[in-house]
């Protein structure tokens, strides 16, 4: 059992150096991170620590908040963190063509893109790739963990990497969670 000394400065993700010559295991120091993603409301709320990557989920259904993706996709820049965008629940076919247009709005610049491009393709410029997926297609749940795969080979020597599932209620990190790793728990 390990037992912290100070509460409040602890993160997901964060490494920590242990006092174990005593009889119980006490924090005596957080290592210091590569970066830290928060999210700021009236306070600041500290997610998660040392991330490599993060997978921002939002979804036609809820309707995602266009002012916190860009809160959350300028603080992930600020720290060198890489993001993929997920627009789960691309059955439902008439919200996710609004959360489409909404996604194209927000895109700062209108790339002239070919006719035959996707209207998510100007998100790729500014290095956000952006993933179509349904809980109920193993297509879109192929490429998220193709994507995972391409993010785990950047490393050399096949180093873990830190990766980020975030995203508002009810929009199916939980499910997709669970597509990805059957055997898992989520809570």
């Amino acid at each position: 059992k390990i037992y912290r000394s100070f509460v409040d400065s602890l993160v997901t993700n964060d490494f920590i150096q242990v006092n174990a010559d005593s009889n119980k295991n006490i924090i005596k120091n957080i290592v210091p991170r590569k970066n830290i993603f928060f999210r700021k409301e009236k306070k600041t709320k500290l997610i998660a620590s040392n991330l490599d990557h993060i997978f921002l989920i939002i979804s036609g259904y809820p309707k995602f908040s266009p002012w916190t993706l860009m809160c959350m996709l300028a603080r992930a820049k600020n720290q060198n963190i890489n993001v993929s965008i997920i627009l789960n629940k691309d059955d439902l076919k008439k919200n996710t063509e609004l959360a489409k247009q909404e996604l194209e709005l927000l895109c700062p610049i209108n790339f002239n893109l070919s006719q035959h491009s996707s209207i998510l393709d100007g998100w790729k410029k500014y290095g956000f790739g952006v993933i179509e997926c349904s809980t109920y297609s193993p297509n879109g749940m192929d490429k998220i963990k193709h994507t995972i795969q391409k993010i785990q080979i950047q490393k050399p020597n096949y180093q873990s990497q830190s990766i980020c599932f975030i995203g508002q209620s009810g929009v199916g990190k939980s499910s997709i969670l669970k597509k990805l790793m059957p055997d898992i728990t989520v809570k």
